[in-house]
């Protein structure tokens, strides 16, 4: 009866609103370029196989973008056109590391459609963590990212976010 209804149009489908565009204004060290296929070098650490890292680790502190630039993967006038899933480690959330959803820094898509922008938090209760001292902690966040060529392309890459006292 449903699957009618939604047929007909007099029921739709939820979705996710769009994701919003705009300026990424990460730098280079907080930047990852993934390439069509993974390094097959281990990065170590309980990092998976072919993961990314960003260079620039990430003060429990902190509050600042990181990127993922799509654009060795992407064709000439290819864009993505969705952001379709972005999900961290369970060592992420065990240490009050989250995804920032908050106004402004929820994550984009950049204006030329080449990268994507997220924002990080640590909750702060947990900012004073041992577990951050030394060589700190890693965290894997993996994004899947959808294109307008028709037929769509996806992409899902991993790159790992180091959180650290500076």
């Amino acid at each position: 009866m449903l699957a009618h209804l939604i047929a007909l149009g007099v029921l739709t489908v939820p979705t996710q609103p769009p994701a919003d565009v705009g300026s990424v204004i990460a730098g280079t060290q907080r930047t990852v370029s993934p390439l069509q296929v993974p390094s097959s070098a281990a990065v170590g650490d309980n990092v998976p196989l072919g993961a990314y890292r960003w260079p620039a680790p990430m003060e429990p502190a902190d509050r600042a973008p990181y990127a993922f630039d799509w654009s060795k993967i992407l064709g000439t006038d290819e864009k993505i056109a969705e952001i379709t899933r972005v999900t961290m480690s369970a060592a992420g959330a065990a240490v009050g590391v989250e995804i920032d959803s908050s106004t402004g820094r929820r994550p984009i898509i950049s204006e030329n459609g080449k990268a994507i922008q997220l924002w990080f938090l640590c909750l702060d209760a947990f900012q004073d963590n041992p577990v951050f001292g030394g060589n700190g902690v890693n965290i894997t966040v993996t994004c899947r990212v959808r294109t307008d060529a028709s037929p769509y392309k996806q992409f899902e890459r991993t790159a790992v976010l180091t959180v650290r006292q500076q």
